[in-house]
């Protein structure tokens, strides 16, 4: 009997080590953070179930080139090709480089540019809407392109006025950005509670690897109550440039409006971490063009492969009861 016990245990840990394994989560981010999260979205598509891309570019926009990272991905998206684009992402899928972008079909992506924004131009997040459209179908693409917003994170209660780029890089356009994008992913949530900071926990980013990779020693997880004994859902948030906790504390994790929905509908929230990182990145931006190396944007990718391990990672999901 006890050799059998033995054999049932090592088969059940044998399942719950590969539940582990892949776990499904969805993403967002803001400027470099929406970059960034737009490359995790589809190199990850097998995984990553839905993504918000505020203030962003499309995937792999930059394409190795430095005057496109600082021109086309920026403020000049007429220089943007997006049949270019797709050419290099369905070469990347074929290769294996990429997962399948048949994945895409049963995603959903919320998509926001702001016309007041002097640093990623509104017309860049409309190319991102211009490069789903091949993969996602429309009624699972959500964008917003007209409201008068400067470069900023935006929400429905906090921050500078909606028009107005400023410290900290968070605006109140009374849109709740959070909200919406796990509404959309997630469908119809319960109403949002208070968001209770006690659940705010600091982990480890050094585990994962990441010297000379551009993270922070630390990073940031919100735990509801209910997931301190359940598995619980999983939403990545990547914040923009000069607004990791080195620069901001922990305004934007605090303001940003996810904590309150997570609270109340169970899901985790992973805050990593960027760092300066030499003079090539010194105000802490997730890599969306290419400064870590040409597989910047692919699943080799140095941060790509770092930040699919934080959401896989069994740490960040409390055991089965």
């Amino acid at each position: 009997m006890d050799i059998l016990n033995m054999r049932i245990s090592l088969i059940l840990l044998w399942i719950f080590a590969t539940i582990a394994i892949s776990k499904e989560f969805s993403i967002s981010g803001f400027s470099s953070g929406a970059f960034m999260a737009s490359q995790m979205h589809v190199a990850f598509s097998k995984d990553v179930v839905g993504a918000g891309i505020m203030s962003g570019g499309p995937y792999f926009c930059a394409m190795n080139h430095k005057l496109y990272a600082k021109f086309a991905c920026t403020t000049s998206p007429y220089l943007i090709d997006v049949k270019i684009l797709k050419r290099y992402t369905d070469q990347f899928s074929k290769q294996g480089d990429i997962d399948d972008t048949i994945n895409l079909k049963n995603s959903k992506v919320w998509i926001f540019g702001g016309t007041n924004d002097t640093m990623i131009d509104v017309g860049v997040a409309k190319k991102v809407k211009e490069f789903y459209m091949n993969y996602i179908p429309q009624e699972n693409i959500v964008s917003s392109f007209d409201t008068p917003a400067a470069h900023g994170f935006i929400t429905n209660h906090y921050g500078n006025q909606c028009g107005i780029y400023s410290w900290p890089y968070v605006n109140n356009c009374q849109i709740d950005a959070a909200g919406e994008i796990l509404s959309l992913i997630y469908g119809q949530l319960i109403p949002k509670t208070q968001q209770n900071l006690q659940n705010l926990i600091e982990f480890s980013q050094t585990a994962y690897g990441i010297t000379n990779a551009g993270f922070a020693d630390i990073g940031y997880k919100y735990i509801p109550a209910n997931c301190k004994t359940k598995q619980c859902r999983i939403h990545m948030v990547l914040h923009g440039c000069a607004m990791s906790y080195d620069y901001l504390g922990s305004v934007f994790i605090a303001n940003a409006g996810y904590n309150e929905w997570a609270e109340s509908n169970d899901i985790i929230i992973i805050y990593p971490q960027a760092q300066r990182w030499t003079d090539i990145n010194p105000h802490a931006c997730w890599d969306g063009f290419g400064m870590s190396g040409p597989d910047y944007a692919l699943k080799s990718g140095i941060q790509m492969s770092i930040l699919y391990k934080m959401s896989q990672d069994f740490n960040n999901f409390p055991p089965l009861s």
